[in-house]
């Protein structure tokens, strides 16, 4: 049982939400594409003028964890390739959660990645329109 309790602390600590530190970022829901065939990421067109019009490795890291994965920065659409797939697994990546790409290091092109689980973000309400309908956190 104290070995759970490790997991879950870890899982936990992963998915702590963080603010951004000043860095270009770009945000996107998971979607189907990203955690089945092709399992790649598509990069917003405005994030290219941050990352180079080639082919080059770069890494994720989430948690106290690292992952190298391919940018292709060619052609007409630019993408995380070649790696991606074991991100999305190793993370359980589903489709509906929403992740935050900061760039940290744009020589070496490091992503700080913070997932925001679809169950953890709120369901559709009218509350927080107002000051006098206040969204409740437990």
């Amino acid at each position: 049982m104290a070995s759970l309790n490790v997991v879950m602390a870890s899982k936990a600590r992963q998915d702590e939400i963080v603010p951004l530190s000043g860095n270009p970022f770009f945000t996107f829901v998971v979607s189907g594409s990203n955690v089945h065939v092709p399992r790649q990421l598509l990069l917003p067109r405005r994030f290219y003028p941050f990352l180079p019009s080639a082919c080059v490795p770069v890494t994720l890291s989430y948690g106290n964890r690292t992952w190298k994965m391919k940018y292709s920065g060619k052609g007409i659409l630019r993408r995380l390739c070649s790696g991606w797939k074991k991100f999305a697994v190793d993370t359980d990546l589903k489709v509906g959660d929403g992740c935050v790409l900061e760039l940290m290091d744009s020589t070496n092109i490091l992503f700080k990645v913070q997932i925001l689980r679809q169950g953890v973000l709120p369901v559709k309400s009218d509350k927080g329109l107002s000051p006098d309908a206040p969204i409740s956190i437990d």
